[in-house]
């Protein structure tokens, strides 16, 4: 029968450190793959009728043909009613 080796003390100690090291590293790393994994980012429907669209802002902003008199400015509103509460001001009127 071969006789068993004893391990120092700080050996034994350093071995069970880096496999305790090693695993934590691993829970973090099987935490961190899962938090990645999240649903999808397409949205459920189009654009609704209280959103604008990215051509509706900028028609707003920078076109003269663009009616926007059914809007009101306002500082609580969509991007649409703040900007034209922006250029009210400016022009000297007055935003609710």
């Amino acid at each position: 029968m071969e006789k068993k080796k004893n391990i120092p003390l700080r050996t034994r100690i350093l071995y069970e450190g880096i496999v305790v090291c090693a695993l934590i590293a691993f829970v973090w790393y099987v935490q961190q793959n899962r938090a990645v994994q999240a649903g999808s980012i397409t949205p459920p429907a189009s654009v609704t009728t209280t959103m604008n669209t990215a051509q509706d802002i900028y028609d707003a902003i920078a076109s003269s043909t663009y009616d926007s008199s059914s809007i009101t400015s306002t500082l609580s509103g969509s991007v649409l009613q703040v900007t034209k509460c922006l250029i009210d001001k400016v022009n000297g009127a007055p935003c609710p």
